[in-house]
């Protein structure tokens, strides 16, 4: 299996489309199931690192999908695994099909969440910046 970041062949916005439920498909349709490898697609990085197959160093290095890091991992699904309503009930808000679609009234996820009083402001809360690749970090000289 293939030690390469397959996690692109994920529709990740599936849960800001389908009102909230944290149901992920593959880009062919076909729905994903953690820890399972697609005929296709293989496996995203995390399921190879749970089953063994990447290590954890690796994963970091190599995936781009990181949730943690200002990475492809879409912002608007970070901030509805921070406050949504947890990927098991229905929440118009994030229904493609309501017009109560956060896209309809907000900007993002982010400011959906601010207009409703959340705090996603603080420093704890935002995603890091990932280093450069071979780029060493500048040494502090004062």
């Amino acid at each position: 299996m293939s030690s390469s970041c397959e996690c692109h062949n994920v529709d990740w916005m599936q849960p800001l489309k389908n009102g909230g439920y944290t149901e992920y498909r593959y880009i062919d349709g076909c729905r994903y199931t953690q820890g399972v490898s697609h005929p296709t697609f293989g496996m995203i990085c995390q399921d190879k690192t749970n089953a063994d197959i990447m290590d954890y160093p690796t994963y970091q290095s190599i995936c781009k999908y990181n949730i943690q890091y200002q990475s492809n991992f879409p912002e608007d699904l970070y901030w509805f695994l921070k406050y949504g309503p947890g990927g098991s009930s229905y929440d118009s808000n994030f229904d493609e099909n309501s017009p109560d679609h956060y896209l309809n009234h907000h900007s993002s996820v982010k400011e959906m969440f601010r207009s409703q009083g959340y705090d996603v402001d603080s420093s704890h809360l935002q995603r890091m910046s990932e280093v450069d690749e071979g780029v060493p970090p500048t040494p502090n000289t004062t």
